[in-house]
């Protein structure tokens, strides 16, 4: 347990790098939400991207009275999210960069809990937080970003121990809205590939590189999640849900391995990899190609790969388990 009840003397500069695009809606409280701190920001960077309904104008109307200083970005093309935060990230001029999605609320004390870490721990590279999910309305939906992650206790205790690669190889535990990263280790991570979601990105490059997180078990934000419509209401058989499980599992897998298999920055990484990182990471990518032969291969062959790979132990450190196998065995004898 880290102590900051001490009284902290030295304040570090804070940047915000908010990525907004047609956020209208929810944008003014999430505004607000970064005034109310208890200890305000020294900037606020914007990157729109390219938004057509007010979001612009609301931030343009914010900067007149902000107590911060406002810097407002519109691109001139669609940039998507990852290429748009690295942008707002390489603008920002602070000790400290905290990541701001525009939807969200921020509890009042989110800036000052985590500065207050990194004057302590300065060993550490980028903190993140648990975060409260809640519906388009703020009404919490009982349960946090960390249960819906599985985020463990005990994982938490070896991700603060350092041992955090093989956990963010077994799934991303890492919600960019909850993210903060000092400056200094920014040239660990850019540039960051369009493939990947970028908190994703983040925290395994700097984990590759043995720059230490923090997962910080307060919720700082609440993180809201907005209404999806349900399309169709025609009722389907067990055979047909199994099925179209099935293809979301594969288009998981075909994910994962674009992402580690093709990803050009990845190689490069690879290269800057410290200890057994770079080892964990190439029988990830290993893991996943596995994954792709099984499902291209007859079933008995494809069955006999997966029970390697599960009996190797591949299943439980790259993937969720016996759980993502069987999903695996359903795939392959339903395709």
């Amino acid at each position: 347990m880290l102590d900051i009840s001490q009284e902290m003397d030295t304040n570090l500069y804070k940047s915000v790098a908010l990525c907004t695009y047609n956020g209208e809606k929810y944008l003014r409280q999430q505004l607000e939400s970064l005034v109310c701190q208890t200890k305000l920001p020294n900037e606020l960077v914007v990157c729109d991207d390219g938004s057509t309904d007010g979001t612009v104008g609301i931030l343009e109307e914010f900067k007149k009275k902000s107590p911060f200083e406002l810097r407002i970005y519109v691109n001139n093309k669609n940039l998507g999210p990852s290429k748009n935060f690295e942008k707002a990230i390489r603008l920002c001029k602070g000790d400290i960069i905290f990541l701001c999605d525009q939807d969200d609320i921020w509890l009042p004390y989110k800036l000052e809990k985590i500065e207050n870490i990194f004057k302590v721990r300065s060993d550490i590279g980028y903190i993140f937080s648990d975060a409260l999910v809640v519906n388009e309305n703020m009404v919490s939906k009982g349960y946090t970003m960390w249960n819906r992650l599985n985020f463990t206790k005990k994982e938490i205790e070896k991700f603060n121990k350092g041992l955090q690669l093989p956990i963010l190889l077994k799934h991303n535990v890492v919600t960019g809205a909850t993210l903060a990263i000092k400056k200094d280790v920014v040239k660990h991570f850019l540039p960051i590939p369009r493939i990947w979601i970028h908190d994703a990105w983040i925290a395994l490059s700097l984990s590759c590189t043995d720059i230490r997180g923090y997962a910080l078990q307060d919720n700082l934000i609440k993180y809201r999640q907005h209404p999806r419509q349900v399309i169709g209401g025609e009722k389907i058989s067990l055979f047909k849900k199994i099925k179209q499980l099935s293809i979301q599992n594969l288009k998981d897998i075909e994910d994962g391995y674009l992402k580690f298999s093709k990803t050009e920055e990845l190689y490069g990484l690879s290269k800057k990899c410290k200890n057994n990182n770079r080892k964990f990471l190439i029988e990830k990518i290993e893991h996943l190609n596995m994954r792709m032969v099984s499902y291209h291969s007859k079933p008995i062959k494809a069955s006999l790969i997966i029970l390697r790979e599960f009996l190797m132990g591949r299943y439980n450190r790259y993937s969720n388990g016996a759980h993502s196998a069987i999903k695996d065995l359903i795939l392959v004898l339903l395709k």
